[in-house]
């Protein structure tokens, strides 16, 4: 009988040796997967942080990229309409100098409507007795080009060609 009370015994301190070590493992893995979900949770806030703000950066900087290319179009657009009325009205050399300069400018930074529209105005001004209502319709085709290309798409805006008689 003292044999089976020594095995209980033996038994018992085994099995509440066991029970406490399985219960500290259990406690260590808990607390150190814990520490890693948290560590992960901070990882992925840092990272999504990150990605967030470099997305914003790089939308920003893409912005002002596209703010100064229009704004350098515009700029060179009002450079050629200005001089655009040489082909209109008997100019000076001057006007046509400007002309020149202003087309060579416009032809690297405009898209192929509105190249084509100023294309179709200068080969319709090359032209021997030129209907002048037929260059001024062209004139006007190319203004509305620049237009549209510069995010103005109001399709019944209406363009009036003025000039002054000088008696």
């Amino acid at each position: 009988m003292e044999f089976w009370l020594d095995l209980i015994k033996l038994l018992g301190g085994a099995s509440i040796l066991l029970a406490a070590t399985a219960w500290l493992i259990k406690s260590i893995v808990s607390v150190l997967l814990s520490k890693n979900v948290e560590n992960y949770k901070n990882e992925l806030r840092i990272t999504s942080a990150s990605t967030i703000e470099k997305a914003r950066a790089d939308l920003k900087e893409q912005l002002e990229s596209n703010l100064d290319h229009l704004s350098r179009k515009r700029d060179v657009y009002v450079r050629l309409i200005n001089s655009m009325r040489a082909l209109l009205d008997e100019s000076d050399i001057k006007d046509k100098a400007e002309f020149i300069r202003a087309y060579n400018e416009t032809c690297l930074w405009a898209p192929p409507n509105v190249a084509d529209s100023i294309s179709n105005l200068l080969a319709l001004a090359k032209e021997k007795n030129t209907n002048q209502t037929d260059l001024v319709e062209r004139y006007t085709r190319c203004l509305l080009e620049m237009r549209k290309d510069c995010g103005f798409t109001d399709h019944n805006f209406e363009y009036h060609i003025i000039k002054f008689n000088n008696k």
